[in-house]
């Protein structure tokens, strides 16, 4: 009967690892459909992967809603003469699109200025900001248009009509990285995030407007994306790996017990592959040699007489059991991963729902 322990408990682990696989896969459907049914309830259209970890530069998530505003990434984002080698950041990021009726400008860190506008750029306007002045510029821009936009050295402070203390605070949370607007059209650059993130960075283009328009509504921090952090995402992944350890384990501890023993270490196997191996009695031994193939299988009797042994059936049963252990570890595994997953989108779904409302 020993000979079904590891059988059993292989099989035990693969089902209850496929229920649990099972059971993850329905929940991370359901909270994709939570957190696109927070969207759509804040007229945001989705077109992408809603499940989409911040570090993924190749599938793409857009936002739009329909009086034109919009967010996606990955996108890129050039200004002046910024390239790959100036400014990476500006490159695969999160984009929002918008109308900003403000004078042109750059908003960028302070090193990108040569880039952006040449030799010799403009004196950057203070948002009295602190923090925000030490690291990014607020630079006038010439305009396309003769009437669009005042001088290129203009500095009043309409240039900075959006830059209150609550917006440039929200701008941080989200890792704000350039604003160029340009004929009355913004574009923000941000640090790529999650769905949550890309609605929250729309929300943050509302307020700007808003602030523009010199509207009076309070201007709420909007909470902190939950794509921002790896951490669970990469321990997740990282988890996977366990099963094909164990299943590594498990495979070399059946073929180093299947080498020779002389008569004076012969040993039964510690999960009853010696059964296996020898069902009318006996022990087993591999026979010498490295290769399997080059082996004589024999049981030896308690009378000094040999037998052949069931090698193949052996086999079988190591195998056979070690794959469904592995297996069954790799599906909780994936389960574990899937449950990462539904718990971010959960996080951003209650995020979105948090937003303040698109000001009227």
């Amino acid at each position: 009967m020993i000979a079904l322990v590891l059988p059993t408990l292989a099989a035990l682990v693969f089902i209850v690892s496929l229920f649990a696989f099972s059971r993850a896969g329905a929940q991370l459907r359901r909270s994709k459909q939570k957190l696109g049914d927070a969207l759509h309830a804040r007229g945001l259209a989705v077109a992408g992967e809603l499940d989409l970890p911040p570090q993924n530069h190749l599938v793409a998530l857009s936002l739009t809603r329909s009086d034109g505003v919009s967010a996606q990434t990955p996108a890129d984002l050039a200004i002046g003469g910024t390239s790959l080698l100036t400014a990476p950041a500006l490159f695969r990021a999160v984009v929002v699109s918008a109308p900003l009726g403000v004078p042109d400008q750059v908003v960028c860190d302070r090193a990108l200025a040569q880039p952006v506008f040449g030799a010799f750029p403009p004196h950057p306007a203070l948002t009295s900001d602190a923090r925000f002045d030490a690291r990014f510029g607020v630079f006038p821009a010439p305009s396309s248009s003769a009437s669009g936009s005042p001088s290129y050295r203009d500095q009043a402070g309409h240039l900075l009509a959006w830059a209150t203390p609550a917006v440039l605070a929200n701008l941080y949370r989200l890792s704000f990285v350039a604003l160029h607007v340009r004929d009355g059209h913004a574009r923000l650059a941000f640090a790529p995030t999650s769905a949550d993130g890309l609605a929250a960075a729309i929300t943050v283009a509302d307020q700007l407007r808003a602030n523009v328009a010199h509207r009076s509504v309070a201007t709420p921090a909007v909470p902190v994306p939950v794509g921002r952090s790896g951490a669970t995402h990469a321990l997740a992944m990282g988890l996977t790996f366990v099963p094909i350890m164990m299943l590594t384990l498990v495979i070399s501890s059946a073929s180093s017990s299947m080498t020779f023993q002389d008569a004076t270490e012969r040993a039964t196997f510690t999960l009853g592959a010696n059964e296996i191996a020898c069902p009318d009695g006996g022990i087993y031994s591999a026979g010498p040699g490295y290769r399997k193939q080059h082996r004589t299988h024999y049981c030896y009797q308690p009378n000094g007489q040999k037998t052949p042994a069931q090698a193949g059936l052996l086999w079988v049963w190591t195998w056979g059991s070690s794959t469904a252990l592995g297996v069954g570890f790799l599906l909780f595994g994936s389960a574990f991963h899937r449950s990462s997953r539904t718990g971010r989108l959960k996080s951003a779904a209650e995020n979105v729902a948090a937003l303040p409302r698109q000001v009227a």
